[in-house]
Order: structure tokens, then C-alpha cells, then sequence
């Protein structure tokens, strides 16, 4: 026997003593495989470990024709196994084996880190990834002790052990893996898959918790990072839409954003401006991501408007709030709304009182007069006994002429309401059915009406108004579905579901592929009188006065127009009659703002001129010299027919009529008949149509533009149309015991366990998500 036979032999007493050490003189146990395929090889696994010796490596690194040792069938035989682990390994310890290699004089060191890094044939797995697959945490903890690099090997993938313990849900080896032996939860394999993106989410929802428990925001961006792939995009959605679906991935995604909402707008940003992300982060994390963003965005007009000297505060009529409101946002735009709250400087005149509680008061007067059905578009009291009176039709093309007080308070005499219940009986809103070209007064209301509710948003302050779906739909430009006509006209609905379902005899309805419907009609404005009056009287009074709305309206000359109110002020207080007489202010105001603006005013002098004179009229109180050349042409409101017979001014009371118009669905379709075999088309365009007439009218165009001025739509777009409506309109404190007592059941009782699950799921709820279910199951 030769030299290195004898220390051979002494090294394998050695190892067989220390063995028995271990075990403390009890015989070495008898394995019992969890596998069946590893039976065979599991039993002398500690003959092969302290008995029989192999001249070229250790035990631990002895390769079946898979190339799989019995270390990985020990790691892989799962929990129980860990003696034969340990033995294994010390025995791979102990022995330094050289070994010829090709009978040359280089030699190769078989030590415990090489038997580890064995990998096998099929998929290159070492025996880390056998542990992490069957859960043999202590394995992983024995591995690592010997050779600490083996937990973070790929296989021939680039899988890691942490991406099998991910795999198989094996929550104990993640944790040991992340927490105990440092491997990050962001490491990738070839493809860029981090861990997360192996979970089962369908049947080891722990062991994905215990992944997202920390590092998250890593995790996400990792997935970011691989999402353009067209291979990985399916399965980062899938991973997206599991986390949307399931309520514990849900709730920790959502707290980990809520402690960190800036991310949002960082690498987060991907769950929002992905098609189906906005469903992963939850409504109150969008909100207040939603207010971020704004603040951001309005951040220097709340620095600079309510410190200007040229910040015009609200004071309200309390006979006219809405008439108060809209003139001062036509004078003053968007500016004023983003600048302050209006709980900052409105106030009610003759009363000092400014405040949250003022606020509110004037948001509930405006929300009555632009609902009730005597509602207007601004104007006197209701109680004023002439507050409806019909305007004159002869007046109306003067309507625009007038002075902005005057003006408004002449289109309550329409006895208009720019919003009208969805349908008899519910207490939701949208405009009422109007032409398609609105006269110009009544788009700017709702224009007006939109910049309120893109202040409700910015500020948080609930508009007391419910809108329909289909409202809140167009303005969010979403398509609309049958349910939403069964909100907004119940009856309609109920008749082509009745047409829809007919077996036969629908000719016998009479029916045409066309709708006759109410239509609001209004008196057109018209900045034309006739030709006679024009020359009897100042022609510029229409040009001064479209020269004023033309400054308000253009974004880039409001600050101009601010300039020269704030400036004429001070003019008027150094110079007092010299400035009031006129004979200077149109050319100092030119100067002033071809020097501070550089302004070309080349093209803009006879329109200008008009402007600046109506502006200064306007700012210090004085008559405006086309409205007094107009005086004796406006025809009193109250003139009756008798004054017309004793001589006077002729008038014709008109004011806003409802009448019957035929809209046909497709070309000819007014003589075309509903049959058996088309109806299902003709309930398809009917209604559409109905749809079309609110979403797609011009009301709603003119909200959504002036709603747009201060919530823009790539902002306004992350949010359904329930949640917008719970932006305009607030949370609402839910009595969850209120509601169960007065809950009615169609084919179930109180002690159904559905009904019990249901409460108890309400209960948990928070305040968003009870107001979300509410107007789900309302409408309102």
C-alpha cells in the first residue's frame, strides 16, 4: 500500500470518529426519501459519506450520469435532511484530493466550495437551487457556511436558488435567502426576471408578501425596466393585475406608496401611465398624487395672485351668487381660481365674514340656481317678482352690447338652468338637450362652470352637485355604455329593451329610424343691429365691447389687461381730473405697454383704443360713452304689450322654449321602418344617440374646456368616472349601521352568509372605498 493510500485510510477513521462524535454514539439514521425518484441514492448516503473511499473526490461530489451528486439529493430530499447535508459537507471538508489530470504535473484541488458548485446536466442547478426548490432552509444556511457564493449561483438561465424558492413558495428559504444571507430580492436572471415575477401568486400568496415585505420600489423598477420587452410585458401585466386582484398584495403595495407617494411621480410613474396600471394603486393614493401634481403645477400663481396688487377678491350677491361668480372668473380667468382658495378673500356683500364656512355657503347657492327649475344662468333672487321675465327678442342682438352687470342680469330673465335631472325622479345632473352652437353667453357659463369644478379638484372642495354618468363621462371622454342610458332616461331604456326582445310583429309600432325629442331653444345673441340703427347711433359699442371679452379670453393678454387696470388706478390717484377726463390714458397705456410687454400694437390700434376706453370706464366707475349712446335704444324688461299699442317700443317675449325636433339615425331614416330584422340596429343608434346628445353636446365641450384650464386631462385621465365624481364632490361620511338597517334583500335575509360577508367587508372599508360603492350602486 503506498504513502497516499495510508493517509487516505487515516483520514477516513478520522472523519468516521468526528461523525459519531456528532451524533453523540447513536447509530446513523435511516433515511426515509420524500421523492421517490431520490430513493435509491438517499439511503447509503452516509456510506458514501464516512465509508467507502473514492480516490479522485469526496463523497459529496460523486456524480450519477445526470451529473447529480448526493448533496443535491440531500438538499433537494427537503426539510429532515440536514445531518445528511452537514455530513456530507464536512466530509467534502476534510479531504484535499489531488488528482492527475490527463497524466500531466498539473493537479486539481476538490475541496468543499468545488463539490458545492457541482451543477447537474439537465439544467445546471447546483445543490443551492435543490434546497430552494424543496425548502431545506437550514440547507441553505449549511451551504452558505462552507461556501457562501453558491446562493446566489445561476443555473444555466441565470436562475438563482431565490427565483426556485420563489418558484415553489417557499416562504422560510426567502426569507433566509434575503434576510440572513444577504441576497437581493432585485437579482435577475438572462431575461431581466427578478424573484417577484416567479412567485406563485395563486396558491403561495406568503411567500409574495414576504418578497414585496421589503425592497419593493427596486422591485418595481425592475420590472419597469424589462416591461418594453415583448416577451416579459405579458408576464409583468399578469404580475400587475395579480397584485390588483388580490387584496394582501394590494393593501402592501398600496402602504408601501402611501409612505411614499412622490415615487409616483418617479419610477413608480409606470403603474400609472400603463393602460391597466391605474388599478394597482388605489384611489387615495391617486388622489393625493393627483394634488401633488397640481400644487406643483399652480405652485406660482398661489405665490404671486394673492399678493398682486391687481387680485381682484370675490364679493358675492346674495341674490345672485352664480351671476357673481361667472363675472368675476370671465374678468379675472383661471388665475384667480388656482391662485387662493376662495375661503381666502370671497366674501358676501355688506358682510365682512370670509372663511371655509363661506365658502360652502357660496358653492350651495351656486349649486340651487344652476339646478332648481327655475335655475338661470345668473340674475336677481328668485323672490324678485320680475326675475323671470321674458326678454324681448327684439333686445336680444343689444344682449351683447350691454354692460357685463346689465348683460347678466338679462339672462336670467331666460329662466334657464344650465344643469337639469338626469331623469324624473333621480337626483343627478347634466345639461339639457341644446343646439349645437350655443349662443356665446351661455358657452362662456358653462365655461365657467367647468373652471369651478376644476377648482373643486385643485382645492378640495366638494361641489354639491351629483352628475350622471354620462356627464362625467364626456368630460372625461370615456365611452359610454347601457347603463348609462338607463341612468339618465329610465324609460327610453325600458322601451328598446322592449323592441330588442320582441319575437315578431315589430312593424306593427309604427317605428322609424329616427327620434323625436325635447330641444332646448334659446334666443341667439347677435353683435349685428340693423343698418338704420347703426347709423343713428355709436357704432363702436359692440367692437368695445368684443374688444374687453377678446382680452379677457386670450391667456396671454390677461396680465396685460391686469397691468392696465392696476395702472389707470394709480394714474387715477396722482392725477385725478386731468386722467379722468380722458384726454391722455389711450396713448400713456399704449406706451406703457409697448415698453413693459412689447406688445406690437401695429395691427391692434383701433381695437385697442376701444379697449383701453371701456377698461379705464370700467376700473374707476365712470359711464362708458357706448353704453350712454345706447340708453335710449334699451327697451325696458317689463314693457307690455299694451305700451306697444299706446306707441311704444315694440316687443316680443321671448325666452327659453322647449320643442319637439325629429332626428333621423341614418340618412332617409325618417321614412325607413323598423322591422324585424333591423331592429337591433335601431335600438343600437337610438341609443347612441341619446348618449351622443349629452357626451358629445356643446355644454359639455365648454365644461371640459374650462375644466381643462386647471385639471389637465393627461392628470384627469388615471381616474374612472365614479372617482371623479368623488373628486368633485368629496367622501361623504357613511353610517355603514345606517345603511345595513336599511338594506333590503332580494332572495337573501340578514343571516345569509353572503349578506355577512358583505358587511363585514363594508366594514373594513375605507371612507373612499364606501363612497366608490355607494355611487356604484346608486348612481348618485
Amino acid at each position: 500500500m503506498g504513502e497516499d493510500d495510508e493517509e487516505d485510510d487515516e483520514d477516513a477513521k478520522e472523519e468516521k470518529k468526528d461523525a459519531d462524535t456528532d451524533r453523540g454514539g447513536v447509530p446513523e439514521p435511516s433515511f426515509t426519501p420524500s421523492a421517490a425518484t431520490t430513493a435509491p441514492l438517499l439511503g447509503p448516503l452516509a456510506l458514501l459519506a464516512h465509508g467507502p473511499f473514492y480516490a479522485d473526490r469526496p463523497a459529496a461530489a460523486v456524480a450519477d450520469e445526470a451529473a447529480v451528486t448526493p448533496l443535491m439529493l440531500a438538499a433537494g430530499a427537503g426539510p429532515g435532511y440536514e445531518g445528511c447535508v452537514s455530513a456530507l459537507l464536512r466530509s467534502a471538508q476534510r479531504r484535499r484530493i489531488r488528482v492527475n489530470v490527463e497524466k500531466t504535473q498539473r493537479f486539481q484541488n476538490f475541496d468543499v466550495g468545488a463539490s458545492i458548485s457541482l451543477s447537474d446536466e439537465e439544467s445546471r442547478s447546483t445543490a443551492a437551487h435543490y434546497a430552494a426548490q424543496s425548502g431545506a432552509y437550514v440547507a441553505l444556511r449549511l451551504l452558505a457556511q462552507f461556501h457562501p457564493p453558491s446562493v446566489e449561483k445561476g443555473n444555466y438561465n441565470g436562475e438563482t436558488p431565490l427565483h426556485h424558492a420563489a418558484a415553489n413558495g417557499q416562504e422560510e428559504c426567502i426569507r433566509v435567502l434575503t434576510d440572513e444571507l444577504g441576497v437581493p430580492r432585485t437579482v435577475a436572471d438572462e431575461s431581466g426576471w427578478i424573484p417577484l415575477l416567479y412567485a406563485d401568486y395563486a396558491h403561495r400568496r406568503g411567500a409574495v408578501l414576504t418578497l414585496m415585505a421589503r425592497d419593493l420600489q427596486e422591485q418595481l423598477g425592475a420590472m419597469h425596466a424589462i416591461l418594453d420587452s415583448h416577451l416579459s410585458r405579458p408576464k409583468v401585466m399578469k404580475v400587475l393585475r395579480m397584485i390588483a386582484t388580490v387584496p394582501p398584495f394590494y393593501d402592501a403595495l398600496n402602504a408601501h406608496i402611501r409612505a411614499h407617494i412622490s415615487l409616483l411621480s418617479g419610477p413608480l410613474s409606470f403603474l400609472l401611465t400603463n393602460s391597466r396600471g391605474s388599478h394597482v394603486v388605489d384611489f387615495a393614493n391617486r388622489r393625493c398624487w393627483l394634488q401633488h401634481q397640481l400644487n406643483d403645477r399652480h405652485r406660482w400663481s398661489s405665490t404671486q395672485s394673492m399678493h398682486s396688487a391687481d387680485f381682484e377678491p370675490l364679493a358675492v350677491a346674495h341674490s345672485d351668487a352664480w351671476g357673481s361668480f361667472r363675472r368675476w372668473v370671465l374678468r379675472n380667468g383661471p388665475t384667480h381660481l388656482t391662485g387662493a382658495p376662495l375661503s381666502h378673500h370671497c366674501s358676501f356683500r355688506g358682510m365682512p365674514a370670509r372663511g371655509p364656512g363661506v365658502e360652502r355657503d357660496l358653492l350651495d347657492r351656486i349649486a340651487m340656481e344652476i339646478t332648481r327649475d327655475e335655475g338661470r344662468v345668473g340674475g336677481p333672487d328668485g323672490d324678485d317678482e320680475d326675475a323671470f321675465e321674458a326678454i324681448d327678442a327684439s333686445q336680444l342682438s343689444r344682449h351683447s352690447q350691454m354692460d357685463d352687470e346689465r348683460k347678466h342680469s338679462e339672462a336670467a330673465a331666460l329662466g334657464f338652468a344650465l344643469l337639469r335631472p338626469a331623469s324624473e325622479g333621480l337626483d343627478v345632473y347634466h345639461p339639457p338637450n341644446l343646439p349645437d352652437q350655443l349662443p356665446a353667453w351661455l358657452e362662456e357659463g358653462y365655461a365657467a362652470l367647468g373652471r369651478l369644478l376644476g377648482y373643486c379638484v385643485l382645492h378640495q372642495s366638494p361641489f354639491p352637485v351629483s352628475f350622471s354618468s354620462a356627464f362625467l363621462k364626456g368630460i372625461l371622454g370615456r365611452s359610454t355604455a347601457w347603463e348609462d342610458l338607463e341612468e339618465m332616461a329610465p324609460e327610453v331604456a325600458r322601451s328598446l329593451e322592449t323592441v330588442r326582445d320582441m319575437d315578431g310583429g315589430v312593424e306593427d309600432l309604427c317605428l322609424t329610424f329616427s327620434v323625436e325629442e325635447e330641444e332646448t331653444t334659446l334666443p341667439a345673441e347677435s353683435l349685428e343691429d340693423d343698418e338704420d340703427d347703426d347709423e343713428e347711433s355709436d357704432n363702436d359699442d359692440p367692437e368695445i365691447w368684443w374688444s374687453w371679452r377678446r382680452l379677457e379670453q386670450n391667456p396671454s393678454d390677461r396680465p396685460m389687461l391686469n397691468r392696465i387696470s392696476h395702472w389707470v388706478r394709480q394714474q387715477d390717484h396722482a392725477r385725478g381730473s386731468l386722467w379722468r377726463s380722458g384726454s391722455m390714458h389711450v396713448d400713456r397705456v399704449r406706451t406703457m405697454l409697448e415698453s413693459e410687454y412689447r406688445v406690437d400694437l401695429s395691427n391692434r390700434t383701433d381695437w385697442l383704443t376701444r379697449a383701453v376706453e371701456f377698461v379705464v370706464a370700467k376700473t374707476l366707475g365712470l359711464p362708458r360713452p357706448a353704453t350712454r349712446a345706447r340708453r335710449e335704444d334699451v327697451v325696458d324688461l317689463t314693457t307690455s304689450a299694451a305700451d306697444e299699442n299706446a306707441g311704444g317700443v315694440a316687443t316680443t317675449t321671448t325666452a327659453a322654449t322647449t320643442t319637439r325636433t325629429e332626428t333621423e339615425l341614418v340618412p332617409g331614416g325618417s321614412k325607413k321602418t323598423v322591422t324585424d330584422f333591423n331592429k337591433d340596429k335601431y335600438v343600437k343608434l337610438h341609443a347612441r344617440h341619446r348618449l351622443d346628445r349629452v357626451t358629445k353636446s356643446a355644454a359639455i365641450e365648454a365644461v371640459r374646456r374650462g375644466l381643462l384650464e386647471i385639471v389637465p386631462l393627461e392628470l384627469l385621465k388615471h381616474f374612472n368616472p365614479p372617482e371623479f365624481a368623488c373628486l368633485l364632490g368629496g367622501v361623504a361620511a357613511i353610517d355603514v349601521h345606517d345603511w345595513r338597517a336599511n338594506a333590503r334583500y332580494d332572495g337573501y335575509d340578514e343571516q345569509s352568509p353572503q349578506v355577512r360577508w358583505l358587511w363585514r367587508l363594508v366594514h373594513s372599508f375605507t371612507p373612499d372605498e364606501r363612497t366608490l360603492l355607494l355611487k356604484f350602486a346608486t348612481g348618485s
